[in-house]
């Protein structure tokens, strides 16, 4: 029984032949057609149509892009100031890393402990080294991933 408000939709009858044979199958072909971009604003002709469907609405669309344009560089630029601070903090704390060490295996040198002063120098030298190569290669990584 169909539910209050809908009408049963009306049963179509297979058209017949001349000798009373029912007609079996028909064929049917779709086509699908799909359009794709790329970048921050639509082809012209698609501009064109949205400007016939709402006044002003290719200005509006391309105002659109300008501002996500000019936001996406500010941060770009946000992003390579805090790197550069970034970068000059390791640098300053690798600085602080190494000299205390140095002086560090000094003082124990002095105190006669040479082969702990010698394992304090290769642990804190070496630290700064894996950190550095570590690093490089993190940014080789980086630029070839943005290359392509």
């Amino acid at each position: 029984m169909p539910e209050e408000g809908l009408t049963p939709a009306p049963q179509q009858v297979p058209p017949q032949a001349e000798s009373g044979v029912t007609a079996v199958g028909s064929a049917q072909m779709v086509t699908s057609m799909q359009m794709t971009f790329q970048g921050p604003l639509p082809p012209a002709i698609e501009l064109h149509a949205y400007e016939q469907i709402v006044a002003g609405a290719a200005e509006r669309i391309i105002a659109m892009a300008e501002k996500q344009s000019a936001h996406r560089m500010e941060l770009e630029k946000l992003a390579v100031r805090e790197q550069l601070r970034q970068s000059a903090r390791g640098q300053i704390f690798a600085l602080i890393i190494g000299i205390t060490g140095i002086l560090s295996a000094a003082g124990v040198a002095l105190l006669g402990f040479s082969s702990v002063a010698i394992a304090i120098v290769a642990a804190s030298l070496g630290t700064l080294a894996v950190s550095f190569i570590t690093g490089k290669r993190q940014e080789q990584q980086s630029r070839q991933q943005k290359a392509g």
